[in-house]
């Protein structure tokens, strides 16, 4: 027997030995695994002052069931605080700049109740305000958060029931203690509903990217609505806004054009970084819908129309395009996060496969470092043998990566899963 043979042998060998196989639920290298033995998604994570994370989670099949766990650069869990009792619907989370921090929540049922709540980094509660339409035709749509100028600013999307009624976007402005300030109408819409949206502040701006749905009438009567894609807004924290762009879909030759925008962030020069998902389907098709709004604003994985990543650097105080750029992966995407790095670059994690939690075509996490003018540094896949869909990523001070996603395990629940690579992406 050759000596490859040889090595072969012995390779296959303590592979199939008991205990050579790594865990789901056990610690390892390559990834550490918070068990939650639920059904959850993961909303988002946040960095606290002390360096530590805290992750928002919610239920998928229980909207009752929610809650936070705070973890350690090395995935240690330090705290659990269960908000089933308390919250319906975790919708944002940040960080203050007093140590604490600030969540939303919603009241799932009847989407009629807003809650502002601030806590200490513990986790216990130290303030609560509650928030209610003035008028019964309303529904919230959507809440986030963002911080400016020591100022907590709730960003509310409203929509409105009745025929030409109007939609509204409000700005609730509370102190860093969580008390109300005042409230302002930032737009009103009649025919655009606003939801699903992801907020960033730069001094006094606050910057969203969301989604938007028209809603046609006739005689009184609602039709289907068919027209609907991405938005981009800018406001100031006075209730002035800015910009507002609007990024649908369009017949190119035999194809219908669609960019779904999903997160940005803030670089260094106060432009607004981009990332979604660009796509095309047969204009002989249906037009491709997004499914499950309310399982979208708590973060979940949604079906939608896939395709490639698409990144856009946006001029923040005109909202006109400095640079684009579009990433194929090596399967379709329907799911892309983004952040900046120390040198004024970017980092995004893509979920590498549009069958979400498909045991035969397990969904995978993709990394894409770019530098500041959006080209490609270097770009590497997490392999695991459960399917995984990231849904935050963070630079750690070493200079590498936090990574973090639900995992799905052989029982049908979704844990949550840390991966922590080098500066290059690797495990």
């Amino acid at each position: 027997m050759s000596t490859r043979a040889k090595n072969l042998l012995i390779l296959l060998t303590l592979i199939m030995m008991p205990g050579c196989h790594k865990s789901i639920s056990g610690n390892n290298n390559i990834f550490k695994v918070i068990e939650t033995n639920q059904s959850f998604v993961g909303l988002k994570t946040i960095q606290l002052t002390n360096g530590n994370y805290v992750v928002a989670m919610d239920d998928v099949n229980n909207r009752n069931i929610c809650f936070l766990i705070t973890v350690d650069e090395s995935g240690k869990e330090i705290w659990r605080e269960n908000l089933g009792d308390s919250l319906d619907l975790v919708t944002d989370i940040q960080p203050l700049p007093n140590g604490n921090f600030v969540i939303s929540a919603m009241d799932d049922s009847d989407q009629l109740e807003l809650e502002l709540c601030v806590l200490a980094p513990n986790g216990s509660f130290l303030c609560v305000d509650y928030y209610h339409p003035d008028e019964d035709s309303f529904l919230i749509q959507s809440s986030k958060i963002g911080i400016t100028n020591n100022t907590i600013n709730l960003v509310v999307t409203l929509s409105n029931n009745y025929y030409k009624k109007p939609n509204k976007i409000l700005n609730r402005q509370y102190t860093m203690d969580g008390v109300l300030m005042q409230e302002k109408t930032i737009s009103t819409d009649t025919t655009n509903i606003y939801t699903s949206f992801q907020l960033v502040t730069s001094n006094s701006h606050i910057d969203l990217i969301g989604f938007f749905r028209n809603h046609t009438y006739d005689s009184g009567y609602k039709l289907p609505d068919f027209n609907y894609g991405s938005f981009l807004m800018s406001f100031n924290d006075a209730g002035h806004q800015n910009w507002l762009t609007k990024q649908g879909y369009m017949t190119v030759g035999s194809k219908n054009e669609f960019y779904f925008g999903q997160s940005m962030c803030i670089d260094q020069n106060q432009n607004i970084i981009q990332a979604g998902i660009h796509s095309s389907v047969d204009v002989s098709f249906n037009i491709p819908r997004i499914y499950n709004f309310s399982l979208l604003e708590s973060g979940g994985f949604y079906r939608q129309n896939t395709g490639d990543v698409l990144v856009v650097k946006v001029n923040e105080t005109t909202g006109d395009t400095v640079n684009y750029n579009q990433f194929s992966l090596l399967n379709l995407s329907q799911r892309v996060e983004i952040n900046v790095t120390k040198d004024n670059g970017c980092i995004l994690v893509a979920t590498d496969n549009k069958y979400l939690y498909n045991s035969y075509y397990p969904s995978k996490a993709t990394l894409i470092k770019l530098d500041q003018n959006l080209n490609q540094e270097w770009q590497t896949t997490i392999n695991t043998s459960y399917p995984v869909a990231p849904f935050s990523i963070f630079q750690t001070a070493s200079g590498g990566y936090l990574v973090f996603s639900m995992i799905q395990s052989f029982n049908n629940l979704q844990q949550l899963a840390i991966f922590k690579t080098d500066q290059h992406g690797n495990l």
